[in-house]
């Protein structure tokens, strides 16, 4: 009986296992799809139960659905769901999503026109990505030119975008340097 209890046992810990890792592996996928085909990230994260899911694939559900809604130009998300998956982020020392977190939260901050708060997280976020991910850099960039722009200092904007080209074409984001 006690072989039998075990074996069950075993084999319920392995199938958790395997619907934990699909589940995080279909979201990462989904956030690798933001960039390039949207529509199949949001089916990804429409066909996942957010209440079913562990911290760190709630922190990264929440990065890919704020990702997403930035794409949509609709209302980011609650400052509670940044302090959660920033939060997250920082526990597993996951630096290049906590510098899209706080990438976002700058930018939650400029549309509410909070721009000294906003440059605090963008600048938080230049200092934690990676030197390779040149297309976030230039959206961090561009966005603190954003800020520049509108507390009319034109020649640190100027600077600012000019710096953004440079990242976008490394990036080869040809739509996004023309912007």
């Amino acid at each position: 009986m006690k072989l039998f209890v075990s074996i069950l046992l075993f084999s319920l810990l392995i199938v958790f296992s395997f619907s934990f890792s699909k589940t995080t592996d279909n979201l990462e996928k989904a956030e690798k799809l933001t960039e390039i085909n949207p529509d199949s990230s949001r089916k990804i994260i429409s066909q996942t139960d957010y209440r079913k899911l562990n911290d760190k694939q709630k922190a990264l559900y929440i990065l890919v659905l704020v990702d997403l809604y930035d794409k949509q130009n609709l209302n980011i998300i609650q400052d509670s769901l940044f302090k959660f998956a920033s939060g997250v982020f920082e526990d597993y020392n996951d630096n290049n999503r906590l510098a899209y977190t706080h990438f976002f939260i700058g930018r939650m901050y400029k549309y509410r026109l909070m721009y000294d708060k906003a440059l605090t997280h963008y600048m938080k976020a230049q200092d934690l990505i990676s030197e390779e991910k040149y297309l976030i850099r230039g959206r961090i960039v561009s966005d603190i030119g954003d800020v520049y722009s509108f507390q009319r200092n034109e020649p640190k904007a100027l600077s600012k975008y000019k710096m953004a080209y440079l990242f976008f074409q490394k990036a080869k984001e040809v739509k996004l340097v023309l912007h």
